[in-house]
């Protein structure tokens, strides 16, 4: 009968909800939960401004600490030989991706890295560093940044920004604001 369909309903409903009360609901509704080995060379107000960027732009994808995402934050206090340490711990616990902070922290990855991702920030100059290869465009007088040459892989699995400042651009800009002045001066606080 549909009066007994009906207490065999509820009766589900609350069997369930007591499973969701006992076990809790994430193991109920278990995630995976992505992790992130995250190391960064010292504690710095910009560094640290660019690990809780990392935080949000992850939160507007939809990963949120305690919910689907573990961050292991790691701090190298300065030192070369403990950014090595640290990747060396990240790799060995198996991380999901690995988020460097720092030139010096990326390099560290880049000799651990294995079939680890990396995401590079606050990397000043790339190229340089040798973190990346990247043709330099003769036309725009701007370096154009692809992972290996003409666009291919560089058999390296990352990626990452620089924070390097376009100054020659901001020099042009100016001439052309103001193509009378001599003297240019910038102030900087990073």
């Amino acid at each position: 009968s549909a009066g007994a369909e009906s207490v065999l309903w509820w009766c589900r409903q609350f069997m369930w909800l007591g499973v969701v009360l006992f076990f809790g609901t994430s193991t109920v509704l278990a995630q995976p939960v992505f992790v992130i080995g995250e190391s960064k060379i010292a504690s710095h107000a910009a560094l640290d401004a660019d690990q809780a960027g990392f935080v949000a732009g992850l939160a507007d994808s939809g990963f949120e600490e305690g919910r689907n995402l573990r961050i292991i934050r790691t701090d190298a206090n300065g030192s070369m030989q403990a950014a090595r340490r640290i990747a060396k711990d990240f790799l060995d616990q198996g991380v999901d991706l690995l988020h460097t902070i720092s030139t010096p922290s990326t390099l560290a990855g880049l000799e651990y890295q294995a079939d680890i991702p990396i995401v590079f920030s606050s990397v000043t100059d790339p190229i340089s560093a040798g973190i990346v290869v990247a043709p330099v465009s003769a036309q725009q007088g701007v370096r154009d940044i692809h992972i290996g040459t003409g666009g291919e892989s560089s058999g390296r699995n990352l990626t990452g920004v620089s924070d390097l400042w376009p100054v020659d651009m901001q020099m042009r800009l100016y001439q052309r604001m103001l193509p009378s002045a001599q003297v240019w001066g910038t102030i900087y606080n990073p």
